[in-house]
Order: C-alpha cells, then structure tokens, then sequence
C-alpha cells in the first residue's frame, strides 16, 4: 500500500452555489501515472458534476475511483475518493451515507498520519453541520479548519473557509463587523485562481442578500457590499473559459443583484437583471438554474402589477420544475437547508394558483375564467401529490396518480372544495362534474389558522360547549358562502380538499346554528383529486381481515372494547381475525401479501409523526412502522381487484400539526388503496365499537356509499345523548373514495 493523496486546495461551498474542482496532483509511487491521472481526472470530474448538479453522473465517476484505488489497494486515494463522495451524498440529503464515508476517511487520517486528508473531513463535517442547519457549530468549524489552513500556509483553503464561516453566521442570526467584511473581500481579491475568485466574490454577494433578507447589520452597508461584490463577480465570470460556466456564473450574480435590488424597491432595475439571469441560465449546463430566477421574475412582475407577465413566468417556472425537481429541491436544500416539504417549491404552487385566481375573479370571457380556474385546479392537484411525496419522502403518490382518472369526470353528484389558504383571503374552488367556480372570503390566513388551532383544542375538551363558538365561525368561512352554489347543484356528497391547518380539524364538526354540517351532507377528504380512484364500494363477496389489541403493550394502555369492536364486525361481515398476541408483525404483513383482502381492518394505537417515517402501528410484538405496513399494503395495487378500504379505528395525529396529518391522509394513497377510514385522535373505544356497529350495518345496504356509512355512524353518535359531543365521532374521517 503506497501513493499520496490527491488534496484538495479548495473547499466546496456549504451553500451549495458551486463546488470547485481545483485538485493537486497525485504522486504516484507503486502505481502508474496512467492509474494516478485516470483516478485523479475521475475525481475532478466527480467535483465538476457536483458543481453542476449532476449528482448520479459524479456517483458514477467516483465509484470508478473508489474501484481504482481499492484495486491498487491505495488507503488514502480510497479515502480522497470517499470525500468527494461524502460531499455527493450531502448534495443528495443522504447523510447518513456522507457520515459513513467521513468516518472512514477519519479514520485513515488517523492512522497513516495525513493532516491534509484530516483537514479535508473536518471541511466536509463543516458542510454537513450547515445542510442539517447548525449553523453556529458550521461557521465554528469552518474557523478552526481557516486556522489550521493558515498553520499549514494555504492561504486559498483558509480564506474559502472564512467565506463559508462568514455564510454561516449569517444563517445563525449573526453578522460580523464591516471591517473584518471589508477584509475578507480583500484576502477574496488576492485569489491567483480566477474561477474561484469569481465563484468566492458571488458567494460574498449572495451573503449580503442574505443578511439584508434577515435584517442583519447596517442595511445601506450590505446593499453596497453586495452590489460591489456580484457586479465584480459578472466581469470575472467573463474571463472563465468554458462558456457553460460563464454563463452560470454570470446567471447567479444577476440573479441575485437582482434580488437585491427587489429588497431596495428597484422593481424595474431587478426585473433587467433577473432576465439577464434567465437568459444565462439557459446558455448554462444546469436547466435546473433557471427555476429560481422565473420564479423571481414571476415576483417582480406581481410586484408590477403585470399579472399576465407573472402568470407566464410561473408557467415557464413550472415547465422547469416538471423535468428538474430533484435538482431544484437539492440544490435549495443545500443553499438553505431547507427540509423536503419547504423551501420555493411549495410557495411556488401556491403563488402560480394565487395569481390565477386573481386574474380569474377578473376575467374579460367566460372562457377565459374558466381556463385559469382550471389551470389553478391542476396546480392545487400538484401541490397536493407534492406534499404527500415530501411527508413519504418518495414517488409513491406520482406513480400512483399516473394510473387513475379524474373524479370529476367519475362522480357528478359530488361537490369538491378546495380551501386555498392565502396571506390577505381565503378562496374557495368548487368543482361539480366539469363546473367550476370561485368563492372568495374576506379572512387572512393567520386569523383563519388561530380560529382552526382554537376549534381543535376545543374539540377534545369532553365536558364543555365551547366548541360551537369557532364551530359556527368556521362554517361562515368555509361552508356559508357556498350555500347558493349547493343548493342549486344539490349534491348527494361534500368532499373536502383541505390545505395546510385545515388537515387537522374534522369538517363534520361545522355547525351553521342548528345542526352539524354531517348532519346535512355526507362528507369525504381526499388529498388530491388525482390522488382518488373513484370506484363505488361493493360489499357482495368481500374478503376481510380484522386484527385488534386490547391488551396493554409497551406502556401504552389497554383497549377493553376492541373485543367487542371485532366480534361486532366479524358477526356481520365474517373474514379473518388477528387478536392480541396473534396480531404480530409477520403475522399482519404475510396474511395482507398473500391474501386478497378487500377490507383491512386495524383496532390498535396508531401514531402520525412529523414525517412519514415516524409514523407507527401497534403490534402484539410492539410497534409496526408505517413504511413496513405501506410496503405490505402495496402490493395490492397491482392485483385485478386492488384493496377497497384500510381503516385504523385508535389512529391519532398531533393536534395542531399539518404535517402529521398528512400521514393519515397518505395511508390510502401510499397503499394503493381505494380509500381509509382513520381518527384525528384516540376516541374513547365504547364510542368507537359503537360507531363501527353502525358504520359496517349501513355499509352492507346495496348502494350506500363509504361516505354515507360513515354518516350513518356519526349521525348515530349525535343522537345519543352521551356520545353527542363531537370529541366522540366527529374524528373519524374518510380519506379518498367517498363513493
């Protein structure tokens, strides 16, 4: 085992505007100089494609020299290797990969005595401090590896590091003083190597924005200090060689003066350069660049005025995002750590529907109005299949979108609701068979959101009325000013397609005064229309599988009426039964993969998390994770007769969180299946065998719909006098299907 490492003089941006490829060059000793230039161009190309966002492109290329170097049985050109790889897995959010990798290279520092390939880790320990958003113990890191930089007289490696050190500070809430600024963009300028110049002078420029954008320093200061930056970063990006880099070098200081001068209000001076920005990014190597620059352009526009020349920026926007999501998400989430669900792509959907619904309230011709209201509705639908693709963190919802067919189209006796949350209103898009029209309320998103966290908290205090108060004023917001639109098209069911805070109240606990609004309608949820296979439920020869716990397990506490719950079910609708200690892991997920069970039905502790993989199901043998239950539950989708509806009967979200009630909304779709039935929280369990009781009679009846089931079980609840408070059936909540 011999060779030295191929050190890199430069360090990767934390933030993600570029990776340098600047490498020293690879002494061979026992291996070839053609071995020792092939690993060391395979390299530099892997750090070329990681500056460029092509992510499984650089994969390819350093596997090839993880190959060389463990076939050359070469420590340290294996441990070069792994660094780069550490920061390839840190662009794809794979961290626990990139921590593998940097231990290893940890360790081979350690023992061959390597403090440049020590100082290389710490660089990209550095890196992985800020994608998972410590931004303090980033910007700390990043000083200790300047201060050992400048011990070891690298000067380019340490004034990289107090750039990147300066970057995170300024995430952190911190700016330093103009003097030690001003000292840093001289030690920038001293740079021999233009590229990097120009990449560290944009990196300058982009940090001021950001402190402008927090509020940090003297503002004058910063617009002068970013202005002075990135304008000097467009003559250097003249002088690089290869014209994809200048163009995208030159695209990202536009852009981002032009961001800068957005925050001054020099709306028309920014719209120039953020069409110059666009036109760059085009000429670039990364179409994925040029997302964020029309949706800038489609903002400055709004700003304007100009809602025609916002709403084609949006378009153009989206035709990006459709074929380069992947690499806009990587990249924001590497620029601002932002976690998969937030960052400019959930904002961009809801701004595009924005805008068109605005236009649409204006509009000189019915088709006119009708082709943006339809356009904002396919947007809605995109937003809605992203969310849940973010909460799983896969492409479970896209594929199973792609092979069903709209419900619109499928069900006329419908009414679909979309609430669209905005900052200054409420909008309410109704769509019946192909009609559809618009509703707009005077509330703010804030007030509509306080009233909705108030409405829940109320809803699960048992012995007091004090529920109706936002009971009645949410049903104003949501359900009053559809009244004509209802009565007029009269439809057999109400189905919601709730946004954001909405996810975590039940609609059937509205209240216009007299009654609930379950009383009046039969009511569905769905998380997206072309999330729903609109198939109506047939009970004739349906095959069940019932599985409870009612005994205490994990501390978590007993369920006495289970019992009775699946007796009740099993006397109705016969089928299998797992209980207590036959209800196991092995035992569900095998009768679900090799059984063809139209109906799942789970009483057991069920937990939504903030994420998808937080989620759990209550097994005999302990919890269940949801990802193991999907990957059972899935593989129904692709039998003739996929599975017609999961219900989990003790299922419970966090109160007040949007992104945990996504897990039940999710259940369905992630499992292929038609619809679920599940609970917002724990109800008290003689409440819910007796809602299952009358959920399963009304079922069996020929032509009743899911949703007219589940009404008959509600409805049942009210009219006794000790469940009528809604804590004891309003949580029950039908996802997808209402047919």
């Amino acid at each position: 085992m011999g060779g030295s490492i191929a050190l890199w003089k430069s360090v990767a941006l934390s933030v993600g505007l570029a990776f340098t490829a600047a490498a020293s060059s690879l002494a061979a000793t026992d291996a070839t100089e053609q071995v020792a230039g092939r690993h060391r161009t395979l390299l530099q190309r892997a750090e070329h494609d990681l500056a460029r966002g092509a992510l499984q492109e650089g994969l390819t290329a350093v596997g090839e020299a993880v190959l060389i170097a463990v076939e050359t049985d070469d420590a340290l050109r294996l441990a070069a290797a792994r660094v780069v790889r550490a920061n390839l897995s840190l662009a794809l959010g794979e961290l626990d990969a990139a921590r593998e990798d940097l231990a290893r290279v940890r360790e081979v520092a350690d023992s061959l005595g390597a403090p440049e390939l020590q100082l290389a880790a710490e660089a990209a320990e550095a890196r992985m401090l800020a994608a998972t958003g410590a931004a303090a113990e980033s910007a700390a890191k990043y000083e200790a590896v300047a201060s050992q930089a400048q011990r070891r007289g690298d000067e380019t490696l340490a004034t990289q590091s107090h750039v990147n050190a300066h970057r995170a500070r300024v995430d952190s809430g911190r700016l330093g003083e103009a003097e030690d600024r001003a000292a840093l963009r001289a030690q920038v300028a001293r740079i021999a190597d233009e590229g990097l110049r120009a990449l560290l002078t944009t990196h300058l420029g982009v940090t001021a924005r950001h402190a402008l954008e927090r509020g940090l320093g003297d503002r004058s200061a910063l617009v002068r200090e970013g202005d002075e930056s990135l304008r000097a970063a467009l003559v250097l990006a003249d002088r690089l060689a290869s014209p994809a880099a200048r163009a995208r070098m030159r695209a990202r200081a536009a852009g981002h003066l032009g961001a800068i001068y957005a925050l001054e209000g020099r709306t028309e001076e920014a719209i120039v350069l953020t069409g110059r920005a666009i036109a760059d990014a085009a000429r670039s190597d990364s179409r994925a660049d040029l997302f964020p620059w029309h949706l800038q352009m489609a903002r400055l526009q709004s700003r304007a005025g100009r809602d025609d020349q916002a709403i084609d920026a949006y378009a153009a926007g989206l035709e990006i995002l459709e074929g380069h999501r992947g690499a806009i998400e990587r990249a924001q989430r590497i620029s601002s750590g932002a976690r998969p669900g937030a960052g400019d792509v959930p904002r961009f959907y809801r701004e595009y529907a924005d805008r068109l619904l605005r236009r649409a309230r204006n509009a000189e011709s019915e088709e006119a109005r009708r082709s943006d209201l339809q356009t904002a509705q396919s947007i809605l639908e995109r937003m809605k299949s992203d969310e849940l693709r973010d909460y799983f963190e896969d492409d479970c919802v896209i594929r199973y979108r792609e092979q069903i067919s709209r419900v619109s189209e499928a069900s006329r006796e419908a009414a679909i609701v979309y609430p669209v949350l905005l900052d200054d209103r409420l909008e309410l898009l109704v769509a019946i068979g192909s009609e559809l029209s618009q509703v707009v309320v005077d509330v703010d998103r804030e007030r509509l959101r306080r009233e909705v966290l108030r409405f829940r908290h109320l809803l699960e205090k048992r012995t007091t009325r004090q529920y109706l108060a936002p009971a009645r004023q949410l049903y104003a917001w949501l359900v009053e000013p559809l009244e004509s639109i209802l009565g007029d098209a009269k439809p057999r069911t109400l189905v919601f397609v709730p946004d954001g805070v909405l996810r975590t109240i039940p609609m059937a606990a509205l209240h216009d005064g007299e009654r609930f609004l379950i009383e009046r309608y039969p009511l569905g949820l769905t998380p997206g229309l072309e999330l729903t296979d609109p198939r109506p439920f047939d009970a004739a020869n349906l095959d069940v599988l019932m599985a409870g716990l009612s005994e205490s397990v994990d501390g978590f506490a007993a369920l006495p009426n289970v019992d009775r719950e699946i007796e009740s079910i099993h006397s109705m609708v016969g089928g299998a039964r797992l209980l207590n200690e036959e209800f196991s892991e092995a035992e569900l997920t095998s009768r679900i993969r090799e059984s063809h069970f139209g109906l799942i039905h789970i009483a057991s502790h069920a937990r939504f998390g903030a994420s998808g993989t937080d989620g759990f199901l209550l097994a005999h043998d302990g919890p269940i994770a949801f990802d193991t239950l999907s990957d059972a539950l899935s593989a129904t989708r692709y039998r003739d007769e996929p599975l017609d509806l999961v219900i989990l009967s003790a299922c419970e979200t966090a109160q007040g969180d949007e992104r945990a009630a996504l897990g039940l909304s999710g259940v369905a779709v992630r499992a292929g299946a038609r619809s679920a039935l599940g609970t917002l929280w724990q109800v008290d369990d003689t409440a819910t065998a007796a809602f299952m009781a009358r959920f399963y009679e009304a079922l069996k009846e020929p032509g009743t719909s899911r949703a007219e089931a589940v009404r008959a079980g509600q409805v049942g609840l009210i009219r006794e006098l000790r469940y009528r408070h809604p804590y004891y059936w309003s949580p029950f909540l039908l996802i997808n299907s209402w047919l």
